[in-house]
């Protein structure tokens, strides 16, 4: 018989799949901390990046739906889309930032 401390201190456990195949590969992040990014598997990214090449944003049925059918939590879609806007933004200024230094260093040598 479990008591109720037994119980939570279970649940205080991480959850793993059995299943290897089934579990998000981790990898170190770029900037060299020693924390892990989460990586989504391939089929989930692709369909991911195909749907956010047409839509920018998701409406609350439209993440929960996506959630589903994705085998993700509504928080993972939304963070996902939100940290893929921003990586949009920030790549697109440091490609203006470098345009601008060529143009700059293009008119110096006229």
């Amino acid at each position: 018989m479990l008591t109720p401390k037994s119980t939570t201190e279970k649940l205080k456990k991480p959850f793993k799949l059995k299943n290897v195949q089934q579990q998000a590969t981790k990898k170190a992040p770029a900037n060299g901390n020693d924390d892990t990014a989460v990586i989504s598997p391939k089929h989930q990214l692709q369909y991911l990046e195909k749907l956010f090449s047409r839509q920018k944003y998701l409406t609350r049925d439209e993440r929960t739906l996506l959630a589903r059918s994705l085998e993700m939590t509504e928080l993972q879609i939304r963070n996902w889309f939100q940290n893929r806007r921003y990586l949009k933004r920030h790549r697109a200024n440091e490609n203006a930032k470098q345009v601008k230094k060529l143009d700059s260093k293009k008119s110096v040598r006229v």
